[in-house]
C-alpha cells in the first residue's frame, strides 16, 4: 500500500532538479511535472496528465486537476497538492510535507523545499489529494 510519506519521499528525491516547462523527465520538471513524476514513482496512474499548456496556464490548471484528483477542504494533510495563485490566477502547485512545501519554482530554476510562511499561505487557492489518499 502506498502512503502519503512515500509520495513526499519521491518528491524530495527531485529537490535540485532543474525547472523545465512541461518537463516530465529526470533532466527537469515543472511544478505539475514534479507531482506527476513523484506520483508515478509510487505507482499512481498518471495517464490523465496534460502537458500542452502555456507557461501561465490561466483557466486551465483547476479543470485538469479536478479531472484527475479530489479537491479537498479543511486542514492540509501530508502529500496534499497545494494550488497557488500568481498574478491573481491559479498557476502553480506544490506538495505539502506537513511543515514545508516542495515545488519546482521557475524563479529559482529548480525544485526547492521551503517553509510555508504567511506570504505563501495567502497564495493557496485550492487543495487537492491524490485519489489513492482520499
Amino acid at each position: 500500500m502506498i502512503t502519503r510519506d512515500d509520495f513526499v519521499t519521491a518528491a524530495r528525491k527531485r529537490i535540485g532538479l532543474p525547472f523545465v516547462h512541461q518537463g516530465r523527465t529526470e533532466h527537469g520538471v515543472d511544478c505539475v511535472g514534479l507531482v506527476v513524476k513523484s506520483a508515478e514513482e509510487i505507482g499512481v496512474d498518471t495517464s490523465g496528465d496534460k502537458s500542452n499548456y502555456s507557461r501561465l496556464p490561466h483557466g486551465v490548471l483547476l479543470p485538469v486537476l479536478d479531472a484527475i484528483m479530489d479537491r479537498v477542504e479543511g486542514e492540509w494533510q501530508v502529500g496534499d497538492i497545494l494550488v497557488m495563485k500568481f498574478l491573481n490566477e491559479p498557476t502553480h502547485v506544490g506538495i505539502w510535507t506537513g511543515e514545508n512545501i516542495i515545488h519546482s519554482y521557475s524563479t529559482l530554476g529548480k525544485v526547492v523545499v521551503h517553509r510555508m510562511d504567511d506570504k505563501w499561505k495567502r497564495r493557496v487557492v485550492a487543495v487537492y489529494r491524490l485519489k489513492e489518499f482520499a
